[in-house]
């Protein structure tokens, strides 16, 4: 595995946990 691949994937982690954490946040004050 290359570190692009590497990249790829922390970034697609990264992206759905923020996204995750933001949609929590909007439900709660809902």
């Amino acid at each position: 595995m290359d570190f692009l691949m590497i990249g790829i994937l922390a970034v697609c982690f990264i992206s759905t946990k923020l996204f995750t954490d933001w949609c929590g946040c909007q439900i709660e004050k809902s």
